[in-house]
C-alpha cells in the first residue's frame, strides 16, 4: 500500500512534462467562460494564441466594429422605429397638429413618443391613436432599458478584459 502512494507521488517528480501539463490544465480550469466574459473574437491575438497568418482578413464595414450585443440592439431599434412609423402613418389623420409629410411626421412622432419627450405639437385625437401612442411609450421604455442594460454589460465586459 505504501509503495503505491510513493509511486504516484514520484511520477510527477520524474517526468517534468506531466507537471507542465497539470499546470496548463489548472490554468485552463481557472478561467471559465461565463455570460459576461469576453467573446473569443474580441480577445487580442497575443492572448488568443492564433497566428495572424491563419486568420481570414475582416471587412472594414462599420457594423463589424460594433459589439454583437450592440448590433442586436441597433437591429431591434431599427425594426421598432420602422414598425412604429408604419403604424403611425396609418393613423396620422387622427393626430392633430401641423404636419409636413406623412412619413417624416410618423418618424418624428415615433422618436418623440419613444423617448417620452412629448413636445405636444402632434397630439393623438382619437381613441385608437391614443392607445397606440400609449403602447408605443411603454414598449419604448422597454427598448431604452434594453439599450442601457446592453451598455452596462459592455462596460462590465471591458472591465473584466482589463482585469484579466
Amino acid at each position: 500500500m505504501a509503495n503505491l502512494g510513493e509511486n504516484s507521488l514520484l511520477t510527477g517528480l520524474l517526468s517534468p512534462t506531466s507537471q507542465r501539463n497539470q499546470k496548463a490544465d489548472s490554468k485552463r480550469k481557472r478561467i471559465r467562460r461565463c455570460r459576461s466574459a469576453p467573446l473569443a473574437e474580441l480577445v487580442p491575438r497575443e492572448l488568443d494564441g492564433k497566428n495572424e497568418a491563419t486568420t481570414l482578413p475582416r471587412s472594414e464595414f462599420f457594423l463589424d466594429k460594433l459589439h454583437p450585443s450592440f448590433k442586436r440592439v441597433a437591429i431591434f431599434l431599427t425594426f421598432y422605429l420602422v414598425v412604429g412609423t408604419i403604424c403611425f402613418s396609418f393613423v396620422m389623420k387622427q393626430i392633430k397638429g401641423e404636419k409636413v409629410n406623412v412619413i417624416l411626421d410618423a418618424v418624428y412622432f415615433c422618436i418623440v413618443t419613444m423617448t417620452t419627450v412629448g413636445y405636444g405639437d402632434l397630439v393623438p385625437n382619437s381613441v385608437a391613436s391614443k392607445l397606440l401612442a400609449c403602447a408605443y411609450v411603454f414598449s419604448g421604455m422597454a427598448v431604452v432599458g434594453l439599450m442601457l442594460s446592453k451598455g452596462a454589460d459592455y462596460i462590465a465586459e471591458k472591465q473584466e478584459m482589463l482585469l484579466i
